[in-house]
């Protein structure tokens, strides 16, 4: 800031032979522009303060934006990644019950033609020792049902 000075060039106001009051009149100008010179001064001081601290919030503002942004897909990921393991653990237990409810199936096949493996050689039996079991066609009426 440059300071010019606004004060008299001669002393006519300020001699010895002169009056207080038109001293004082004399010294009051360059008072008035110190105290305005002052009062600029600490204005733009109070304005530079005030943006630096607007500045510092809004820097503050941005960085707690970003953590939040940053928290909140980091925390989506996490989420995205349990759900897609339950998932998987869902579709895991469902193909579990079909492979168990295909063992029992085929356990109960097995039974069945385990009983049929008996009825064939009780009917051999029955033909080869001479007993009558029936007429041949109920023999032959006995098959397989898969």
């Amino acid at each position: 800031m440059s300071s010019s000075s606004t004060v008299p060039s001669d002393d006519s106001n300020c001699k010895l032979s002169s009056s207080k009051a038109s001293c004082k009149h004399g010294c009051e100008a360059p008072a008035n522009w110190l105290s305005a010179s002052l009062t600029s001064m600490l204005m733009l001081f109070i304005q530079q303060f005030q943006q630096a601290q607007q500045d510092q919030l809004e820097h503050k503002c941005s960085c707690m934006d970003f953590n939040y942004w940053k928290v909140k897909e980091r925390k989506l990921a996490h989420t995205e990644d349990h759900e897609h393991q339950l998932q998987m653990q869902h579709e895991l237990h469902a193909h579990e019950q079909v492979m168990a409810a295909q063992e029992v199936k085929k356990m109960k096949l097995a039974v069945q033609l385990e009983q049929l493996h008996v009825q064939n050689l009780m009917l051999q039996k029955g033909i080869a020792g001479g007993e009558d079991q029936g007429t041949s066609s109920d023999s032959q009426n006995v098959h397989l049902t898969l």
